[in-house]
């Protein structure tokens, strides 16, 4: 019965159990960092430059345009810009992995530029990437190529060099501002002018004032009638205030209602400032909407040579164009394939002592008959799926031959740390070989220090021969780089026999 007392006390089954629960959290905080920070990782790819670009004439003046791309790539953010002289060393370091892309810009680009305004015919930049090596870091890196070409062309065309339409336009659109604003103090002002209120006001007073005006003229004319002279006198001081009042509110208002129409209509008229800034408004909107047919290439006579048009694209040749998405994939399944085979054959193997009645590597030799025989028919069949992805015969007996070495190796890696440390060393193995697994991941290699890690793990080194014979790539290092760990590990166990056997013989001897 397990109780905590005997795992407490037992230090190497503590480690063991440790080794369980640590190992998994490993795993998925490796995977997790690597998945999780893409971007991050993605901004140290590496893209080779290429400038053959011999200059020319230019908008009236002697330029490199080549020589300002290669600037505005440097200046990015986004990746590393990596300058070559000559197109065929970078093309190699496409092939060899050390970039994620190559750009070679033309000869005649400066000179073919010029030519546009009469051919409207853009120029073309060879890009050259390999998907089937990372696709991540090629859609990344062609659309960052994306972003900086079109910021280029941009400025080639309204740039500061060139009196930019954009700078008129901005002009424009203050000069605009200012009469409409103009327009609207003028619409104000007729406005206090034209006061309904008060209009309607000085409409009241009259109207109070013409049915007074006929009260005190009917009770006047009662007064005289009847001979009362103290009401025709009251009627007659009645009608002489009222007078006063006509003269003050309704004539007064009326005469300042006319001075705001006459204001109106001079503010209105053909020549007046409502008018003038009217057709100042309509002039600077026609210059505005000539100037944006001209930036878009609406112009009948500027058809081909609208600034927004691209002087300058991409012509893009994959490398190692993916034919499925199953052959991206395939490589790092094969390395967890393997990995797992490997722990799970190490796992099973028994511990041995070392025989004194025969040879250190015929004792090798008997239990790896029998785990490379399983091995193989396991690899094989792993390797069987590739049949599915469109991949060749001759290319899958390379990645069952390559897989096949590779899990030998990790078993050759598992069994010796068995051997060493018992359980202990099983649980060693299987944190070695999920590191690996993690190093694997292709977005690491954007980064010379992993990348350099990379090319020395055993697993590592299976993802990139297996991409290589999926997209016609180089396998020879990583073919070298599996051989030389497979005779090492295996030297390490067939070693770890023979001191064994070394150490019982001095024993028997002291004896």
């Amino acid at each position: 019965m397990l109780k905590w007392h005997d795992v407490l006390e037992d230090r190497r089954q503590l480690i063991t159990w440790l080794c369980a629960i640590c190992i998994p959290v490993c795993l998925l905080i490796g995977m997790i960092g690597v998945v999780g920070h893409r971007t991050e990782q993605a901004k140290q790819l590496r893209v080779a430059v290429v400038n053959l670009d011999q200059g020319g004439q230019y908008q009236g003046k002697q330029r490199q345009v080549g020589q300002e791309v290669v600037a505005t790539l440097k200046r990015t953010q986004q990746f590393k810009t990596i300058t070559f002289k000559d197109a065929k060393q970078a093309r190699q370091a496409l092939k060899d992995g050390r970039v994620a892309s190559t750009v070679i810009i033309p000869k005649q680009l400066t000179q073919q530029l010029g030519q546009f305004q009469q051919n409207g015919q853009a120029t073309a930049i060879t890009r050259l990437v390999a998907s089937g090596r990372n696709q991540f870091a090629a859609k990344y890196i062609q659309e960052k190529l994306n972003q900086v070409l079109a910021q280029e062309n941009t400025m080639l065309m309204v740039g500061a060099e060139n009196n930019t339409i954009f700078k008129n336009i901005a002009s424009q659109s203050d000069k605009l501002a200012q009469q409409s604003n103009d327009l609207q103090v003028n619409l104000q002002a007729i406005g206090n002018g034209i006061d309904s209120q008060t209009l309607g006001d000085l409409q009241d007073t009259a109207g109070d004032v013409a049915t007074k005006l006929a009260n005190y003229s009917a009770q006047l004319n009662d007064a005289i009638n009847a001979g009362d002279s103290a009401k025709t006198q009251a009627m007659a001081v009645a009608i002489n205030n009222l007078s006063y009042t006509m003269q003050s509110s309704v004539v007064g208002g009326i005469s300042n209602a006319n001075a705001n129409l006459a204001q109106t209509k001079a503010l209105s008229d053909h020549n007046g400032s409502i008018q003038s800034s009217a057709r100042a408004i309509q002039s600077q909107q026609a210059d505005i909407a000539d100037k944006l047919k001209t930036l878009f290439g609406d112009n009948d006579a500027n058809k081909n040579t609208s600034p927004l048009t691209q002087l300058m694209v991409f012509k893009t040749d994959d490398t190692q164009l993916v034919q499925q998405d199953g052959q991206v994939f395939l490589p790092y399944l094969l390395v967890i394939g393997v990995a797992l085979l490997a722990a799970l054959i190490g796992l099973l193997l028994p511990n041995m002592e070392a025989n004194q009645d025969i040879l250190a590597l015929e004792q090798w030799w008997r239990i790896f008959r029998i785990t490379g025989v399983l091995s193989t028919v396991a690899v094989i069949l792993m390797s069987s799926t590739a049949v599915i992805w469109r991949i060749s015969v001759g290319n899958i007996v390379i990645i069952i031959g390559a897989s096949l070495l590779t899990s030998w190796a990790m078993i050759a890696l598992v069994w010796f740390l068995k051997q060493c440390l018992v359980l202990v060393g099983w649980w060693a193995s299987v944190l070695l070989l999920v590191i690996q697994i993690i190093f694997a991941q292709p977005i690491l290699a954007a980064n010379s220090v992993t990348t350099l890690m990379r090319q020395l793990l055993p697993l590592s080194a299976l993802h990139d021969t297996l991409q290589g014979v999926i997209f016609a790539g180089d396998i020879q290092q990583g073919i070298v780089t599996i051989v030389i760990w497979f005779m090492a590990l295996t030297i390490f166990v067939v070693g770890y026999y023979r001191v064994k056997q070394r150490r019982h013989f001095k024993a028997a001897i002291e004896q």
